[in-house]
């Protein structure tokens, strides 16, 4: 059997070109008109007053101190700093300690501290009792319970009865 032949899909009419007066004109004339309301309702109001009404001016504190004028930069203070920012001081190295170890700076066995144990060897953990090591017994299940057979409504047999 052969399908039926396919009829040719109609073509879309074709695209028309673009005319942006069409989206120019009413836009403009919808911002006229809406302009034009704000214009009505806001022509009638009264002038707005001053955000900071003179009636009251600022308060100072009468805990606060009076402000004192800083020194112009003199630069003092950077006057330690090197120019480059390499240096070849260590503040943190104590005077007489050189950066590299050497064998008279490494401590001897004898000098090594050991630690002391934190547990003592004659002291033992006690062993539980026998009576702590055997388990407990399982409790039992009751055997199920035999539900009666009910026959499937609509007087359908069911699938191991079908035989």
């Amino acid at each position: 059997m052969e399908p039926p032949p396919l009829q040719p899909l109609e073509q879309p009419p074709p695209a028309s070109s673009f005319n942006p007066w069409k989206i120019l004109v009413p836009s403009v004339i919808g911002l006229v008109v809406l302009f034009g309301v704000i214009f009505l309702f806001t022509r009638n109001s009264p002038p707005e007053t001053q955000a900071t009404p003179s009636a009251s001016p600022l308060v100072a504190d009468p805990n606060s101190q009076p402000v004192e004028p800083a020194s112009p930069p003199s630069g003092e203070s950077e006057a330690g700093i090197p120019a480059g920012g390499e240096t070849n001081q260590n503040i943190n190295a104590a005077p007489d300690v050189s950066p590299d170890p050497t064998a008279s700076q490494k401590p001897s066995p004898e000098e090594t501290p050991i630690p002391e144990p934190t547990v003592t060897p004659e002291t033992e953990v006690p062993k539980p009792s026998p009576e702590a090591t055997t388990p407990l017994p399982r409790p039992t299940l009751p055997p199920p319970a035999v539900s009666p057979t009910v026959p499937p409504p609509d007087g359908d047999l069911p699938p191991d009865e079908l035989n």
